[in-house]
């Protein structure tokens, strides 16, 4: 048989490198999950939790927020410089 440079799909050791291309990929990803999930456990320990800095944010903004809304009430007449 002359080979022609096609690949055979389905000869029995394409068969198994597309298995273990797969059975890699799967592992991989599963790897990478369980990093990402104990990195975000790590990441809380050690204060370096962007939502938590998000919401102190947040709750310093709404505060000020009241507080210029109380201050506007107790103005008459509207605002003046």
């Amino acid at each position: 048989m002359v080979d022609l440079g096609r690949r055979c799909v389905d000869c029995p050791e394409n068969v198994r490198d597309q298995r273990l291309r797969r059975i890699v990929l799967v592992v991989g990803r599963a790897a990478l999950r369980t990093c990402t999930a104990w990195f975000e456990l790590v990441e809380r320990r050690l204060g370096w939790d962007k939502k938590k800095a998000f919401d102190e944010i947040d709750k310093v903004k709404q505060d000020r927020i009241k507080k210029g809304l109380e201050v506007g009430k107790n103005r008459k007449g509207g605002r003046r410089a």
